[in-house]
């Protein structure tokens, strides 16, 4: 199975046997799985596949476009998968069906969770129903990083208040403005009011915990996972769409490796060449004596020295001068 061809060969295989097989008393239709990946068959003769046909990647999004041509008054969707809540969720006023479920849980444990009631109980409107798929890319999913320490249910608070600054995401080109503010919302995350960059937030917090762990990632990295997020959610946001007008992979944060994908974290060495040793003097107050360890090393000051004054001020090149 590691091998692509085997999985196409397989999917193939299965997509046939399950037309061969259909009972006489369902209708069945399969897509996805032959030759021709925007081939669609179906048992009943009555059935127009011409609407079903796609490029999407993932079965994922493609179920969400045979959502929208069923004309049942409920219908049922077994997933065990977080994004396939997602879609549901952010693609439910475009269903046609008046109650959706999602059929997860095990065999011994089984669950259906009603879409429709959860919607009803958010009362998102559309636009905001819709960004929930920018508010998972973001903070973590299949094909995106999660920021460390930030769970769902910590970044959903977040989002219930900032929501805004997520609804460009995944909308057309990525601009700068929709760039900014999902910086912006990662360090509302990081709960540091009053910055507008994630390098200033980790900068601050490095102040008050020189923990890594606890830091967001440098502005680098971050545009990198904006972009990978920007890209995911144009996948979910066209779910609906037959043809979906979406970006190269490549110029959203990802790389080609032989015949892979592969994200790129980041394009700027890990640390600097002068920063090999991050130093942090002992100073207590402005222009300390030459024991200051910054000093001695013909440094800056970093954010963490007490000899500094502001933020742009270094008392210690000012006593070199």
């Amino acid at each position: 199975m590691a091998h692509n061809e085997n999985k196409a060969e397989l999917a193939n295989f299965l997509s046939q046997q399950l037309m061969l097989q259909a009972p006489r008393n369902k209708t069945i239709v399969v897509s996805g799985g032959f030759v021709d990946e925007e081939q669609v068959f179906s048992s009943n003769p009555e059935v127009d596949t011409d609407k079903l046909k796609a490029c999407h990647e993932e079965a994922d999004t493609r179920l969400i476009l045979h959502c929208m041509e069923n004309q049942a008054p409920s219908i049922v969707i077994a997933a065990r998968d977080t994004d396939v809540l997602i879609l549901l969720l952010a693609h439910f006023h475009k269903i046609p069906s008046d109650k959706v479920w999602l059929k997860a849980g095990s065999a011994a444990n089984r669950k259906y969770i009603p879409i429709h009631t959860i919607v009803e109980r958010l009362d998102f409107d559309n636009e905001k129903m819709e960004s929930i798929t920018a508010f998972h890319a973001i903070t973590g999913s299949d094909t995106t990083s999660y920021l460390y320490g930030h769970g769902k249910k910590t970044c959903w608070k977040v989002y219930q208040e900032h929501f805004r600054l997520l609804q460009g995401l995944g909308q057309g080109e990525l601009d700068d403005i929709t760039a900014k503010n999902a910086e912006l919302f990662i360090c509302k995350l990081y709960n540091v009011s009053n910055v507008t960059t994630v390098n200033k937030a980790c900068e601050i917090l490095f102040v008050k915990s020189s923990v890594p762990e606890t830091l967001p990632p440098i502005g680098d990295a971050v545009t990198f996972h904006i972009q990978r997020a920007h890209y995911q959610t144009a996948v979910w946001r066209q779910a609906n769409e037959q043809y979906p007008d979406l970006p190269e992979p490549e110029t959203m944060g990802w790389r080609m490796e032989g015949a892979s994908l592969v994200p790129t974290l980041m394009s700027l060495p890990p640390v600097p060449d002068l920063c090999m040793e991050l130093i942090t003097c002992n100073c207590a107050k402005r222009y300390m004596s030459a024991r200051c360890k910054c000093k001695k090393s013909h440094l800056r000051c970093t954010a963490a020295c007490k000899c500094r004054t502001s933020d742009d001020d270094c008392s210690n090149v000012e006593a070199q001068q």
